[in-house]
Formats: C-alpha cells, structure tokens, sequence
C-alpha cells in the first residue's frame, strides 16, 4: 500500500485492497468488489473485536512532530487474527482468507485517512467510492473514523476534518442505504461524532442538531420492539435505561440548538408517548412546564416516585411539591375510599419530602 501511495495509483490500491477485504484475495474483477461483509458474522466479529492500536486509530509522531496514522503490520493482524479464533474449527485456508480480508479492512481505512489527497476532486471522489464498502457494513465506532481525525478515540474530544461538509457526508451515508448497519444509525451516530464540536453548536446547525433527535427517537422505537416483553436490567436497585433511549435523553439534556416545542409535541402524538415519559420531562423541566410533567407521571404513567424525583429536581425554580400536593389531593368524583386514603398517605409523603427540599 505504501508503494501505490508513493507513486500515486490510489485507484489500483484500492480497489485491490477493496477485494481483499471482501473476499481475501486483491482481484480486480468488478464482481469482487460487489460481495458485502454484511453476510460474514464471523469477520466482523473479528473487526469488532480489534483495539484501537490494532485498528490503526491511533497516531504516531514524526521526528518533526508531525501526526501520521500508522500501518498496522500484516503480521500484528495476523497474531490477532489467530488469538481470536483460537478454539474454534477452522481450516488453515478459512483462517488465512480471514487474515486477508482484516488486512485488507484495516489497511484500507488508514489508506482512506493518510493517503489519499482530500483537497482534489480526484481525492474526494476516491474517498466517496471506495468508502462505501468500508460504512456499509462495519461498526460505526470504526467506519466513521474516516471522516474524522481522533487523536486518542477514549476521550469525547474530536476535531472534525473541515475538507468533509456534514450535510454532504449525511447525503453519501445515507445514499449506502442498509447493510449490516442501517442507513439511520450511521445517520445518527455520525450525528453524535460532530454535533459535540464547538463549531457545530450553534443555529446554522439547527437542522443537524433537529435531526439527531429525530433519528435518536426513530431508533428508540427499533429498541424497544427488540426488547419486547424483556423486562429492563436493573443493577443495585436501579433500572437500566436502553442505551439509544439513553442517548436521547442526554442529548436533549444538553443541546441547545432544537426545537423543544416541536420534539415534545412529537413524542405527545406517538402512541408509545409513555416510553418517553423521561424524555418528555426534560422538556417540560426546560420550559417550566411542570404542572404537565407531575400531571404526566401521576395520571399518565402512574409513578408516584418519578413526579417526586421531578418535584425535587424543579423545586429550586418552582412550588414543584405544590404542584404535586395539589394534584395529589384534587378530588375525582370516581375515587374510591381506599383510593382516597391512598392519596392521602401520598400527599403526607410528599409534604415530608419537600421539607427536606426546602
């Protein structure tokens, strides 16, 4: 690879590199190319498996103090590659046509990253074609480091490559369609890599930061038909939230740049609006709306511990216990007497909470 770089045939390398990838072996027969990774669970368990040396993510210093990303040695991939499959049958020519295809893989997206010239049309077009494979079918965590320029991928810190205009980028991931990755998750985890840079948080990226939780809600809903009738994970008593349902919340937490309205009038429509009661909050706790939030626990949800956890968290602006006593003890003609009595135990409760609040 470093001999094609050197003398410039990056269309040869990669599509030679292309076809070692898919089918370990660097042909150049157009059919080659065509054969996803998508229907090889066990190459890409071994992609998912590999460390971030291993992967090529990490740089190196040049002696002038100049970041290059470094080729992994064929013979580092290899050992690996042998390790990981260490225990399991396979045939020595499976095992090889393995250790190709990860080479191929690997040494395709550091190519991609330190050879190929971005400021030429040439470059940009080589790069938009023989990243698909590459975004395709592989881990977000590692495909979408082409698009990026992460020192060190353990630190939430990352600086965007400028030559890549988001919405350009968003248009080709999408254009992929559905491999072993859908199409939106690379969508909303490509999102999630810049929306955290300075540059990408302000108003001329409303649209981006709207779309995020657009495609966050969207694969919310993918998450909790997986789940099904599994009751959630709790760990030393505390439930464990969904991880994409988790990514929502935090996002809407901390983003300045959507539309509170819009999103919680969304969530309100969907049939599912109960799954996102959480979510629904941290609007209604931004816009102070926090007689609805209380209404939506006791009534909707049914958590009195929930419009407790919200009182506590909106009682340093607000009568939040107020609220929640008021609602607590509003009379409904179809009250029973137990649940009357019910709801005055709650009401005592509530008003003991709030004095430790106060």
């Amino acid at each position: 690879a470093m001999l094609y770089a050197s003398a410039g045939k990056h269309a040869l390398c990669l599509s030679k590199l292309q076809s070692l990838g898919c089918v370990g072996k660097p042909e150049l027969d157009e059919r080659e190319h065509n054969v996803p990774l998508q229907g090889q669970p066990r190459l890409l368990k071994i992609i998912s498996q590999l460390t971030t040396v291993e992967l090529g993510l990490q740089t190196s210093s040049t002696a002038t103090g100049v970041q290059k990303w470094p080729f992994v040695s064929c013979k580092t991939l290899q050992a690996r590659v042998i390790d990981l499959t260490n225990g399991t049958k396979i045939a020595a020519d499976e095992l090889q046509t393995l250790v190709n295809q990860v080479v191929g893989i690997v040494t395709t997206i550091t190519y991609l990253r330190s050879c190929v010239d971005l400021t030429t049309s040439e470059g940009l077009r080589l790069h938009t074609e023989y990243a698909k494979w590459i975004l395709r079918d592989l881990p977000t965590a590692i495909s979408l480091s082409i698009f990026t320029n992460i020192v060190n991928p353990d630190i939430p810190t990352h600086k965007i490559d400028t030559l890549f205009e988001p919405r350009i980028v968003i248009r080709e991931l999408v254009a992929i369609g559905d491999g072993a990755v859908l199409a939106k998750k690379r969508e909303a985890d490509y999102l999630d890599f810049i929306l955290g840079e300075p540059q990408c948080n302000s108003t001329a990226f409303q649209d981006l930061h709207a779309k995020r939780v657009s495609l966050l809600v969207s694969l919310a809903l993918d998450e909790r038909k997986e789940l099904g009738a599994k009751k959630p994970d709790v760990v030393d008593g505390k439930t464990i939230t969904p991880p994409v349902l988790g990514q929502l919340r935090s996002f809407l937490e901390r983003s300045d740049f959507y539309d509170p309205e819009h999103v919680v009038k969304t969530l309100e429509d969907l049939p599912e609006r109960t799954y996102f009661a959480k979510e629904r909050a941290v609007i209604y706790l931004r816009k102070r709306l926090h007689e609805k939030a209380i209404s939506m626990y006791l009534n909707e949800v049914g958590n009195l511990k929930d419009a407790e956890e919200y009182a506590g968290r909106a009682s340093k602006e607000s009568d939040a216990f107020k609220i929640l006593l008021t609602q607590l003890t509003a009379p409904r003609k179809d009250d029973t007497a137990e649940q009357k009595h019910q709801k005055t135990q709650q009401a005592i409760k509530v008003i003991n909470l709030s004095l430790i609040h106060i």
